[in-house]
């Protein structure tokens, strides 16, 4: 698939037990993560594709033409289909908070998580929030002359959070756990379509993100494989060289990796 050879993918995961680690105690994971956006971001990302498919590098594009293009590939940028690997550490602060950091895929991630339940298991419950920073771009890489059509670079975006989460552990083998989650992500991105008569242009909204995730871990004590599935409503806009295009839609993420508690 063309949208999979980006190389890049927007930071959704938790891959996180529900219970928050005790004072002292470590947690490691490394999670990769595919981003598959479907509905309405597909509706922008196709015709683009279809069009790149069927004209050549010295083909004049038309003004509609010149509008699918823009926004096929400002989906791609905002929504960020792809797939994406990332670091997250977790360290336990005592009195039932832990913080976090998630590093990885250009992405710069802290966070904090707040126990909502007793220790006593076996059901657990936590509160989080995530403050990060992506940078990067996106490009079709499958044709060169893509590259000068229209190119998206400097993307910039600043996400911010807010988890609930609740599960399960079964004693040192197993986990299982799932919760809701609501992400509002500012950005900026330049957007040169001299290749096509259009001027350089600097694209500036906001994204939200809202819908849920389960996930599950099994293993032995201190190392465990672990698994989740998130989906989410996007909804948001670019509005680039005069016309506004509509990015709302659903993305459906599966994640894995291993993660370590010590």
């Amino acid at each position: 698939m063309l949208i999979l050879t980006l190389g890049c993918a927007i930071n959704l995961a938790e891959m996180r037990s529900a219970r928050v680690l005790r004072g002292g105690e470590v947690h490691v994971a490394q999670i990769n993560s595919v981003v598959v956006p479907t509905a309405g971001v597909r509706a922008a990302i196709d015709p683009a594709k279809t069009l790149i498919d069927e004209v050549g590098e010295d083909d004049e594009l038309s003004p509609d033409e010149r509008e699918v293009l823009v926004g096929g590939l400002s989906a791609i940028a905002l929504t960020g289909p792809g797939y994406g690997t990332f670091l997250d550490g977790a360290v336990g602060l005592g009195r039932g908070w832990e913080g976090g950091i998630r590093v990885g895929n250009g992405t710069y991630a802290l966070s904090m998580r707040r126990r909502l339940l007793p220790w006593q298991g076996p059901w657990h419950g936590a509160a989080g929030l995530r403050w990060g920073y992506s940078s990067g771009g996106a490009w079709f890489s499958v044709l060169d002359w893509a590259n000068k059509a229209v190119r998206v670079s400097d993307l910039k975006r600043m996400d911010t959070a807010a988890t609930l989460t609740f599960g399960r552990e079964f004693d040192e083998w197993g986990r299982v756990w799932w919760g809701t989650k609501a992400q509002v992500s500012p950005y900026v991105f330049e957007l040169d379509g001299s290749r096509v008569g259009l001027a350089e242009e600097r694209a500036t909204g906001t994204m939200f993100y809202a819908g849920g995730y389960a996930g599950g871990a099994i293993g032995w004590r201190w190392v465990h494989f672990a698994f989740e599935f998130s989906v989410l409503h996007a909804r948001g806009s670019v509005d680039a060289f005069g016309t506004e295009h509509d990015l709302s839609g659903v993305i459906v993420a599966p994640h894995w990796g291993l993660q370590g508690t010590f």
